[in-house]
């Protein structure tokens, strides 16, 4: 069985599309009929406005939109499959619903947290340009709890106790603490954007409310501000409409997980939580080894009591396993990663319920995402098991080598050490100690971090496009030999990068084993198509499928809104 053009390639567009509900109210423009179900031009105009503008396909000429047309049958074909496979209580697509429904349903729940009676008035506005444009030196308390937090304020704001006494004491920020907290004059480019946005809405003297990072939890004071000049207020005016309506929804989304951390009863265990977080692999170190050093008794230790239950060491290495996916714990100042990805768990459901209750997941919106997005994972799944049987021959693999191998090129490439890292002066002590005798491959393990460390810093074959800094690229291609090393150079990000060239190939004609397994994935998805092509042609058979030429002539590019709600 040939496949017919109007198949080919269906599936790269269909996971895009969100079908409402095929058939429409009486009355309304019929485009085609799939079995006994219709596809409406409302049902046409839904799917194809659903698609975001980059890749919506245009509907410029009457195959364009019978093209379109048939992606949406394909689409319902292949949903009546799935759907008669019971794919929609597979475990996986269960489990995936439920985190679509925590994704739309928590973004909508903050939307309307944050949105709801919001107003910005002109006064503010101008209040809010001479605050965020004026310098603003400033000083914070860090700590890893909101309880910590909220009793501090208490005793400098109720009780009139030294905001910077109380900093030196209890602050985990090791540069500001000892200075009692004074971050000096702060901005964006320097602090955390919650730090500056916070401290750019305070009166002198004021004191903040407990505002949460990825830090910690801080306690904020302003202690002096030179006022900006008005000369450019009108010309900033919308830009500080735009930043004083965040920050505000910023403060009321912070406000609303407080309030929901204190009905919740949160409540941790300092002692044990500076236990594991001393246990705990310091960021960007990827050893496992430091979970055989948790014990039986440890894991069994509370770290944090709510109202619904508790979180134990073992409940917290579990939900952080490399099999969760989630990551690993990484050791933080008191131990506020322990406590934050706590936080955050509890927060989800708390707030998942609270969108429940809203009936926010039932709003037409949200709703489209959730079935879109379960849809794609059903269809992902369907089309697995259509195409599962497939196999490529190795003679059809040869025969397409041998009908392309002349096209087939590599061109240069290199292999080479790389040492990556954000500190200039620390790069520099590396490349003196290679200088001075040390291993470039020795030193790479030591001074590497994630990524690159995991790889030992070896990096390639790799060709010239591949290497995107371009003082590192014409160095390792144009002007070493192996067995050199580069200078320091300086990467896009920031960093900086030292590279020891270890290898350098000319380029060449790709042989049969080069050559084999990208010919063999192309020839498989190519198989993979054309079986799924064939089994949709036969279901259209199966089914029957009428497609009303007449009806589609009408939809025009400025007349789908209007003919779609006919």
């Amino acid at each position: 069985m040939h496949a017919k053009p109007y198949l080919i390639g269906a599936c790269l567009v269909i996971a895009a599309i969100t079908l409402i509900g095929c058939g429409g109210p009486p009355g309304e423009h019929i485009v085609a009929k799939v079995g006994e179900k219709e596809i409406s031009l409302g049902d046409f105009n839904i799917a194809h406005t659903s698609i975001s503008v980059f890749n919506r396909p245009p509907l410029l000429t009457y195959e364009d939109k019978e093209k379109f047309l048939n992606i949406l049958i394909n689409k319902e074909l292949l949903m009546d499959e799935a759907r008669a496979r019971n794919l929609d209580e597979d475990p996986g697509v269960v489990a995936q619903r439920e985190l679509y429904e925590l994704e739309y349903g928590l973004r909508a729940l903050y939307k309307e947290v944050v949105d709801t009676g919001l107003e910005i008035t002109g006064a503010e506005v101008e209040a809010y340009y001479k605050k965020s444009r004026s310098r603003v030196r400033a000083r914070h308390i860090l700590v890893a709890t909101a309880e910590t937090a909220q009793d501090l304020r208490r005793r400098i704001v109720e009780d009139g106790e030294d905001f910077a006494t109380l900093a030196r004491e209890f602050s985990i920020d090791e540069k500001s603490g000892p200075a009692g907290g004074d971050l000096g004059f702060i901005d964006s480019a320097k602090d955390p954007a919650i730090l500056v946005q916070v401290a750019a809405g305070l009166e002198i003297d004021e004191v903040s409310n407990v505002v949460g990072s990825r830090q910690g939890y801080h306690v904020i004071q302003t202690i002096h501000r030179n006022e900006p000049s008005m000369d450019e207020f009108e010309q900033q005016r919308p830009v500080c409409a735009a930043e004083l309506r965040n920050q505000k929804r910023g403060r009321r989304w912070n406000d609303y997980l407080q309030d929901q951390l204190a009905v919740n009863q949160v409540k941790f265990d300092d002692d044990v939580i500076a236990e594991i977080n001393g246990l705990l692999p310091e960021r960007g170190d990827v050893n496992p080894g430091w979970r055989e050093t948790i014990s039986k008794e440890l894991r069994a230790k509370t770290l944090c009591t709510y109202k619904d239950g508790e979180w134990t060491v073992g409940k917290l290495l579990a939900s952080y396993s490399p099999e969760s996916g989630k990551g690993i714990p990484v050791q933080t100042p008191g131990g506020a990663w322990i406590m934050r990805a706590i936080e955050a768990v509890i927060l989800n459901k708390t707030n998942l319920a609270e969108a429940v209750n809203r009936g926010i997941l039932e709003q037409d919106n949200v709703a489209r995402n959730i079935r879109k997005r379960v849809q794609e994972r059903m269809l992902d799944i369907l089309h697995t098991e259509i195409v599962q049987d497939v196999v490529v021959e190795e003679d059809s693999i040869r025969s397409s080598y041998e009908r392309v191998k002349d096209d087939l090129k590599v061109g240069d490439t290199v292999r080479f050490c790389l040492i990556s890292l954000l500190d200039n002066a620390k790069i520099q002590e590396a490349r003196k100690r290679i200088l001075g005798g040390e291993s470039f491959e020795e030193l790479a393990l030591e001074y590497n971090v994630g990524p690159i460390l995991e790889k030992e810093g070896m990096i390639g074959p790799a060709t010239r496009d591949k290497i995107s800094v371009e003082d590192l690229q014409i160095q390792l291609f144009d002007q070493l030999e192996p067995g050199e090393m580069t200078t320091v150079v300086t990467a896009a990000t920031g960093g900086f990068l030292m590279a020891k060239l270890l290898e350098k190939n000319a380029g060449h004609n790709l042989t049969y084993e080069e050559a084999y397994e990208e010919i063999r994935l192309a020839l498989l998805e190519n198989n993979k198509n054309s079986l799924l092509n064939d089994w949709l042609e036969t279901k259209r058979d199966e089914v029957g499928v009428k497609i009303f030429p007449e009806v589609l002539n009408l939809l025009s590019e400025g007349e789908d809104q209007e003919l779609g709600a006919s």
